[in-house]
């Protein structure tokens, strides 16, 4: 996932603005979320800085809404790749992107064997 995440940031600084603007604006909000997941604050601002104030804040809310689901580093990895592609193809939704459906996770305090089942 480094190298995707650096071949992300080669990309943003090498691209146009206004094209970087446009790519950026048409990924899904979870994509960029989870894309600038592990990264550090300048590397996050590069990511958000091209985008719409609404957007930006959209971005910046969605850990929040991740915090109830399990992001794997597959998941992260897969939004960077989005991103990534959205910005060479620079036209329409990127494909693979992540999708809106994570599944939850686990309560910690909750092992596995405790959780009850209904009965066949």
């Amino acid at each position: 996932m480094d190298q995707s995440r650096q071949r992300l940031l080669q990309l943003m600084r090498t691209l146009p603005p206004l094209h970087l603007q446009n790519a950026l604006m048409r990924c899904s909000d979870r994509d960029l979320a989870l894309a600038v997941r592990h990264m550090t604050a300048d590397e996050r601002q590069l990511v958000l800085a091209p985008l719409a104030g609404a957007k930006r804040a959209r971005v910046l809310s969605e850990p929040a809404i991740l915090a109830g689901v399990r992001v794997t580093e597959r998941h992260c990895a897969a939004a960077i790749e989005a991103v990534i592609s959205a910005l060479l193809n620079g036209r329409g939704k990127p494909s693979g992107t992540t999708g809106s459906y994570l599944r939850p996770h686990r309560p910690d305090s909750l092992p596995r064997d405790s959780v009850k089942r209904r009965p066949k």
